[in-house]
């Protein structure tokens, strides 16, 4: 009897209910801040938490991927050169270049020293509070002046544009490879708030940079006259192009998933003349990346996908 109430008392002990806000993913865990997960009970009406925290490795941040709980790594990027000059003498807190992390001042001991930190699962840090924040909520703005807000696909943003004596809401869309920041209200590099962005083509409608088929060339955006083309570049040696951050960064820094074809399109080339294409495989099954050349006194345009003759 006495062992029976033992072990329901350890039971009682190592179970807790989870929050409202916090959900037991389909694997049976939950991240219960940005860098711990623990075991939960899915068919308890309560969603109870089971036996102790597990602390995600080194450079890990606890992450929700297609329903379950996993520990992703994350891109830890080195203090930069303006930070270090920053003297910590005092408790203080600084944006970091990924959205979703920031350095703060930690007394260790005797001294001060700079941390990168990242915030918990679903905010971004806010350099007006001075704090990690949750993003407003999306909702369609009912426009009485100029402003730019949140939209519900994180690449998108509704802006307030006055016309003639009334105000309507446009829905905008950032520059390919990037997102809306909510507290910025800027479009910044996707990756810095972990947007995941819809697969397609190279478009330009703004500066701004793109990932190209091999993780050391990227497609720059540049102005034309009136228009914006996709230009493609190489990164400095030593270097490859950080989906993260949306530029070149050393290689042991960076995190790079090569383009792939996924179906019949068009991309830019290093040289104007030429062009590359995504076609289907003998099998029928699988897409392949051919280099083409454009006819004599034709260039390849990005805009009409087809090599066009020049008139300048």
């Amino acid at each position: 009897m006495k062992r029976l109430a033992l072990n329901f008392l350890v039971v009682f002990v190592i179970q807790f209910s989870l929050g409202k806000d916090t959900k037991c993913e389909s694997n049976g865990f939950t991240c219960i801040d940005s860098e711990h997960f623990q075991q939960c009970n899915r068919n308890n009406v309560n969603n109870t938490l089971i036996n102790s925290p597990i602390a995600c490795p080194k450079n890990h941040i606890c992450d929700v991927v297609n329903g379950s709980v996993t520990c992703t790594l994350i891109n830890v990027v080195p203090i930069s050169a303006d930070l270090e000059d920053k003297t910590c003498t005092s408790p203080s807190k600084f944006e970091a270049p990924l959205r979703y992390q920031y350095y703060e001042c930690v007394q260790n001991w005797f001294r001060w020293e700079l941390v990168l930190k990242t915030c918990p699962q679903g905010e971004l840090f806010d350099l007006s509070l001075g704090t990690c924040a949750i993003p407003p909520p999306v909702t369609k703005p009912k426009c009485k002046e100029p402003g730019k807000y949140p939209a519900l696909q994180c690449f998108q943003y509704f802006e307030c544009v006055r016309k003639w004596w009334w105000w309507e809401t446009k829905l905008r869309n950032c520059p390919k490879g990037q997102a809306f920041d909510p507290f910025t209200k800027t479009c910044v590099c996707a990756g810095v708030l972990k947007c995941s962005l819809p697969s397609s083509g190279i478009s330009c409608e703004g500066p701004g940079t793109q990932l190209g088929f091999n993780c050391s060339e990227y497609y720059d955006c540049t102005k034309f006259l009136w228009w914006w083309q996709p230009v493609l570049k190489k990164c400095p040696d030593g270097q490859i192009y950080d989906t993260k951050t949306c530029q070149c960064a050393p290689e042991a820094e960076a995190e790079c998933s090569p383009r792939k074809c996924e179906g019949y399109k068009k991309y830019p080339a290093e040289t104007q003349n030429q062009y590359y294409e995504c076609t289907l495989k003998e099998s029928g099954v699988e897409w392949e990346l051919q280099l083409k050349n454009c006819s004599l006194g034709t260039y390849y345009s990005n805009l009409k996908e087809k090599c066009v003759f020049r008139f300048f």
